[in-house]
């Protein structure tokens, strides 16, 4: 999976890297996971910006991001009609990364609870 798109620059996964270093994994389970975190931002990022952006511009953005997903034109287009921009997919990243950070800390946890109760 391709992990490079016009959001890129926005993205920091050096906590998440961190914790998934704290987890007894395979490589490939590893890489699985990093996979699924990319995917769910992807998937965030582009409902938002459909959800944002005027429909009559839908066509446009999907046809080059289609062709070109890592053109910075894309982010430059979308500033001009969705306000703070930036800030708001910074937001959104944020919140799939608290996520998943939060998930794997329930996972760490409960697994340490039960190797406990071994």
């Amino acid at each position: 999976m391709t992990d490079r798109y016009f959001y890129q620059h926005l993205i920091d996964l050096n906590e998440i890297h961190n914790l998934l270093n704290q987890v007894e994994l395979e490589e490939s389970e590893r890489q699985k996971l990093l996979d699924t975190i990319h995917h769910t931002i992807h998937l965030e990022v582009v409902k938002f910006v459909l959800d944002e952006l005027p429909k009559d511009q839908h066509h446009e953005f999907l046809a080059t991001y289609d062709k070109r997903p890592t053109d910075n034109g894309i982010i430059v287009f979308l500033r001009r009609s969705i306000t703070n921009l930036d800030h708001r997919l910074q937001h959104i990243i944020h919140q799939v990364v608290s996520d998943f950070k939060d998930t794997l800390h329930d996972y760490l946890r409960s697994s340490e609870e039960y190797l406990a109760g071994i």
